[in-house]
């Protein structure tokens, strides 16, 4: 499976912080050798990075994902079970998606029902 890592801080993030988290998310290269993404909001005081492993999606899988207004952003480790059926579902509702990565639909999902999605 793909590794993650990540902080938040109060405080916003100067260039030493977003260096730490790359070092962070290199050190997960046996969970993800496929390839590695980076999202950082100086402003917010957060980190995420992915380090991937494909499995699903193999060219437009990469992560960290984001949502068509920029608004969200996700990185996820782990599957997301029946995602077919759910993506086109979604879809029929209007959403829109980027890649055919399982993981992709946690961002409209929580869009649709807020935490309450991972029910």
């Amino acid at each position: 499976m793909c590794g993650i890592a990540g902080f938040w801080s109060r405080k916003p993030l100067h260039t030493p912080e977003k260096n730490l988290l790359k070092q962070m998310t290199e050190q997960l290269r046996h969970r993800g050798p496929d390839g590695f993404g980076y999202h950082v909001d100086n402003e917010n005081g957060l980190g995420m990075g992915h380090a991937r492993l494909s499995i699903i999606d193999l060219q437009t899988g990469d992560q960290p994902l984001y949502s068509f207004d920029k608004n969200l952003v996700l990185t996820a480790n782990g599957e997301f079970y029946d995602y077919k059926r759910l993506r086109t579902n979604l879809r029929l509702e209007g959403f829109r998606f980027k890649t055919k990565s399982d993981s992709e639909i946690a961002l409209p999902l929580y869009r649709k029902h807020g935490l309450d999605f991972v029910e």
